[in-house]
């Protein structure tokens, strides 16, 4: 961004797309666990995200002052391995409650 208004044009859309991130993330979560255990997943999700975005922009300044932009990209490629690896080794289950 080079001036405010710039500024002004993309926070509408940086704070839509967090809202509506959290509110998927909550839901997702909140599924996965008992009914017992949602609210306890509830006050974990509420207690993570405010802190990946202190550490977030933190960790990010170091490794940009450190190493450059090129950081971003290969942090990037291996978290996305990382997960290839995960997923491709777990077994994939297929639900049947719904009817869609």
């Amino acid at each position: 961004m080079s001036t405010v208004l710039h500024f002004c044009f993309l926070v509408p859309g940086l704070v839509f797309s967090l809202c509506t991130l959290n509110v998927v993330t909550d839901s997702m979560l909140t599924k996965a666990v008992s009914a017992s255990d949602t609210g306890t997943m509830l006050g974990l999700c509420a207690s993570v995200q405010p802190l990946t975005r202190t550490l977030g922009p933190t960790l990010g300044g170091l490794l940009y002052r450190s190493f450059g932009v090129p950081i971003f990209g290969h942090v990037q490629f291996a978290v996305n391995f990382f997960l290839l690896l995960v997923l491709w080794r777990k077994p994939m289950t297929h639900k049947r409650d719904k009817a869609w």
